[in-house]
């Protein structure tokens, strides 16, 4: 086993990330998951939406990444694999789905993004809004303007600077672009066992900005490389953050990139 995923192992799961958040004040992804719970207060009991999430963030984790739910290499030894997210698997193939890739094994959670994608009803514009609001209390208890905030480029690079050296997250010199993206300034954190948690802005984007922070998140080991573990939005590692790097207006995206940043920060801090 190499470095990075021998590396992953010790990691235990994200409660550690869930109470960071909730310490400094951030909830909105709890609104996103309380609209899962909701819809699925009929079909499951919510400690098993939680058992769910804990084990796939615990897969996802060891196994350096993959698509949807499984890690990829949650069949190799050594890595951490679910008897609960087995015995899912094996009951997810009797599922009728109209996805040509079953989004979920399961089932209330595969039941919900079936309502979002193919049902009649705008589920997700009221959850957004939901979340939306709770983004509003989360600004205004901060006293975020938005005034720094134009959509552009230029503008949102400054915030995030702010934001990741808030963290404690260092400037990384001399760090290799990534994948052929353009990209700016690289922000990196490394934990004790050689982790080095790292972010940069995909500056390849629309500008101005449209509806999405375009920010990255990798996990690699001692140093930037070009095979590293792309974690995307945080979304496998806790569902619902992902929540803040979309946004309504200046105030949430602001916000939006303080909270992604405490997340990963906190991510980083639970190696």
């Amino acid at each position: 086993m190499d470095q990075l995923p021998k590396a992953l192992q010790s990691w235990k799961g994200p409660q550690s990330v869930i109470t960071t958040l909730r310490e400094a004040g951030y909830e909105a992804h709890n609104v996103y998951r309380d609209c899962i719970r909701e819809f699925c207060e009929a079909r499951c009991f919510p400690a098993d939406l939680e058992t769910y999430w804990e084990q796939t963030a615990r897969e996802y984790i060891s196994s350096g990444g993959s698509g949807f739910d499984l890690g990829k290499r949650r069949k190799m030894r050594g890595y951490y694999r679910s008897p609960y997210l087995d015995q899912l698997s094996s009951e997810a193939k009797k599922f009728v789905t109209q996805f040509r890739v079953v989004p979920s094994v399961h089932p209330c959670i595969h039941a919900y993004y079936s309502e979002m994608e193919f049902g009649g009803k705008p589920l997700y514009p009221r959850i957004r809004a939901r979340v939306e609001d709770r983004k509003y209390d989360e600004w205004t208890a901060r006293n975020i303007t938005g005034s720094g905030w134009t959509g552009y480029l230029k503008e949102f690079l400054l915030i995030l600077d702010e934001a990741a050296k808030a963290q404690g997250f260092d400037v990384l010199i001399g760090a290799p672009r990534i994948r052929s993206r353009a990209v700016a300034l690289t922000y990196g954190l490394k934990a004790p066992n050689g982790l080095l948690f790292y972010l940069h802005a995909d500056t390849g984007v629309y500008n101005p900005l449209v509806i999405q922070l375009p920010i990255q998140f990798w996990i690699g080991f001692e140093k930037v490389k070009s095979d590293d573990f792309y974690v995307a939005d945080l979304r496998y590692i806790l569902p619902g953050v992902e929540q803040y790097g979309y946004y309504a207006g200046p105030e949430s995206a602001v916000l939006g990139v303080g909270a992604l940043l405490c997340a990963f920060a906190a991510l980083a801090r639970s190696f």
